[in-house]
């Protein structure tokens, strides 16, 4: 199939990884009548909430206030945060802003998005953090399903509507719950895809009492999204250690690094179970896509699956699967490697050219923006063009469901330079706090 990821000269650049959401009032109009009240109690119960609500009024002001917070709470100075929070501004408004996110993705030239659910400026979908937090980011118990399920249900209304302000460039992934009622699941799956959200589903979390995904439990579920080409998404950071609130303690920022360096292996599980549980043998059109989890892990995590798969006493398991796990990695996976790094383009081959999708990570301080030119020369200089074309644009294109035409004109108008790109950037900018230059 032919796949235009270079148009005029310029290089189509797809985000597989963004983020949006309003300050939390601002989904009180998309909850069902049934749990508002619920809705309404608990962002105001929230230390932040007058906050929030100004925000969600357009405060800048208070907006601001939440950067700050952010950057401090995760170990930044309080002369950083207040520096980077003056400069963000703006772009964090295009969390909720449709023509503020369109004028900065012009300027970054990114021509369209893959986008999940947030949680930077107390924009989290309703009921999906965690219950009781004692001043920590992470800690706590889950929400009651029927909450999650409605907090679900109302992000998801939010991001269909901010979606199809812009359709040709925004694809929404859908938010569910944990999956303690898989029909109620399915029918929030089919509802949120009519309604227009088409970037895939978030995997639900695994809470107490729920099952690994690769039992046939979950096979409904798979075959909904398979149904419906919608790929099953891992986003980093969404997986919890079933014990962190207990170990962790109360101390920020160190919790958010225990939690951070934790999830590298629990946003990884859902590639065993799906390969080791013969999920992608019973559902063989399946996608999964792993998204800001970096990619430099791949390489040797194939390498020590299919060593695994060849030793002597796996016969049980050969005898179930089908085939080795680095095919059905080829087949059936993709990842995003969220401000990619040098490094990772380095290894493009071990990990798989055409499964190899680039994200910016926008607005988030650890992102691209606001240099993704210079992020983009520093992983991209001397690679072929044709290779940069895939990775930057050509697999998201396939991987997901945007309009070639309509990606083919932005790329003409806003795309960067295959002749810029490789370039080898001469500075690092000495105001960028982000991870695209490693």
């Amino acid at each position: 199939m032919s796949n235009p990821t270079r148009t005029s000269d310029r290089y189509l650049v797809i985000s597989g990884d963004g983020h949006a959401g309003p300050p939390l009032p601002g989904f009180a109009p998309y909850f069902d009548t049934d749990h508002a009240g619920e809705f309404d109690r608990y962002w105001r119960s929230r230390p932040s909430a007058r906050q929030a609500e100004a925000a969600a009024r357009g405060d800048l002001d208070a907006l601001a206030g939440f950067l700050r917070g952010f950057m401090q709470a995760t170990g930044g100075t309080p002369d950083a945060a207040r520096r980077f929070s003056e400069r963000a501004l703006q772009a964090t408004a295009g969390l909720f802003d449709s023509k503020i996110r369109d004028q900065f993705l012009d300027q970054e030239g990114i021509a369209a998005e893959i986008l999940y659910g947030d949680g930077f400026v107390e924009n989290q979908p309703p009921f999906s953090d965690i219950m009781v937090s004692n001043g920590q980011i992470f800690g706590g118990k889950p929400w009651p399903f029927e909450l999650q399920l409605a907090g679900a249900r109302a992000y998801n209304r939010w991001l269909a509507e901010f979606c199809n302000e812009n359709p040709a460039r925004r694809a929404g992934v859908i938010v569910l719950p944990a999956g303690h009622d898989i029909p109620a699941l399915i029918e929030e799956i089919q509802r949120a895809r009519v309604a227009g959200l088409r970037g895939g589903i978030l995997v639900p979390r695994l809470e107490a009492g729920l099952p690994g995904y690769h039992a046939p439990y979950y096979d409904d579920l798979w075959a909904v999204a398979a149904d419906l080409d919608l790929p099953v998404s891992v986003h980093g950071g969404n997986a919890r250690a079933p014990d962190g609130p207990a170990v962790y303690g109360a101390d920020e920022p160190l919790a958010s690094f225990f939690h951070f360096t934790e999830s590298t292996f629990f946003d990884r599980r859902p590639l065993w179970f799906f390969i080791w549980g013969g999920v992608f043998d019973r559902h063989p059109t399946l996608k999964l896509v792993f998204a800001e989890a970096l990619s430099h892990w791949v390489p040797q995590e194939l390498m020590r699956l299919d060593e695994m798969y060849d030793m002597w006493n796996s016969k049980a398991l050969r005898d179930q699967i089908q085939r080795r796990p680095r095919d059905y990695w080829r087949t059936n996976c993709a990842i995003t490697a969220t401000f990619i790094s040098r490094g990772e383009v380095e290894m493009r081959d071990q990990i798989g050219i055409e499964n190899l999708l680039w994200g910016s990570d926008f607005p988030h301080p650890e992102g691209t923006w606001p240099y993704t030119g210079s992020c983009l020369q520093h992983a991209f200089h001397g690679v072929p063009t044709d290779e940069t074309a895939r990775i930057l644009g050509g697999n998201a294109l396939d991987f997901y469901d945007f309009d070639r035409k309509e990606m083919q004109s932005l790329a003409a108008r806003i795309g960067p330079s295959p002749e810029v790109v490789l370039q080898e950037p001469v500075i690092r900018p000495e105001d960028y706090v982000g991870m695209g230059m490693r």
